[in-house]
């Protein structure tokens, strides 16, 4: 007996959203657990830490989440600036003097900080 392309489809697709929704359930219920245990919160017979005591969590605000949204921006803005751009592997490491101090870096960065090519390094 051979199921045509629309009931196959109608079952793959009744399948996948079925298992969306027993997720959805799953995590519900695991927020609903975190927040009857108060996580994060000190135990009952646990003795409160001195920062605690000082000012209740009342008084300080909370910090706001950010949503969905600014987390899909700023993924975004992190995926699409380029990446730095590699030293030339020709650029020497030198003995830079800036302002008194003495350091070993590549050429072109002591040049570009201000810095005075002593003499370069060899290894």
């Amino acid at each position: 007996m051979r199921l045509g392309p629309r009931i196959a489809l109608s079952a793959l697709l009744a399948a996948t959203l079925s298992g969306a929704l027993v997720g959805c359930t799953i995590m519900d219920e695991l927020n609903d657990a975190n927040k009857k245990m108060k996580v994060g919160e000190a135990s009952p017979g646990q003795k409160p830490s001195p920062e605690d005591s000082d000012s209740s969590p009342a008084a300080k605000p909370k910090k706001q989440e950010p949503g969905v949204l600014d987390k899909a921006l700023a993924w975004m803005k992190k995926s699409t600036t380029p990446a730095p751009k590699p030293h030339d592997p020709n650029d020497p490491i030198v003995k830079c003097e800036k302002q008194g101090s003495v350091s070993f870096v590549y050429k072109f960065d002591c040049q570009q900080n201000g810095g005075v090519v002593v003499g370069e390094h060899r290894a």
